[in-house]
């Protein structure tokens, strides 16, 4: 789990990475992945459906806006790039939205 995120660290293309699943075992997994690369402390992991948009509400009140920097009432970063596993019925439309909304530059 996490395959992608983990090689962007370990090649210094990023600085840090957001893991959202739904799935526990997953995050589960890729907690024990990134500990056994020394990364642990270079990761967010948060249990989230994102077909849920109660929760992707949640996850973009948590961003800054713009080019804002994390603090105060963010907790997360600003992202420069998502990575999205569709899984089997593909991206729901909440999520869709978000991804428009939340202007990442590259997806």
């Amino acid at each position: 789990q996490g395959f992608l995120g983990i090689a962007l660290l370990a090649k210094g293309l990023c600085n840090g990475i957001v893991a959202l699943d739904r799935s526990e075992p997953a995050l589960d997994a890729l907690e024990m992945n990134l500990k056994e690369n020394g990364m642990e402390d270079r990761a967010i992991l948060l249990p989230s459906d994102l077909g849920v948009p109660a929760e992707l509400h949640r996850i973009r009140d948590q961003l800054p806006e713009g080019d804002g920097v994390p603090g105060g009432l963010f907790t997360l970063p600003k992202p420069d790039l998502l990575i999205a596993d569709p899984g089997r019925n593909g991206l729901p439309k909440a999520f869709r939205r978000f991804l428009y909304e939340s202007q990442i530059p590259l997806v």
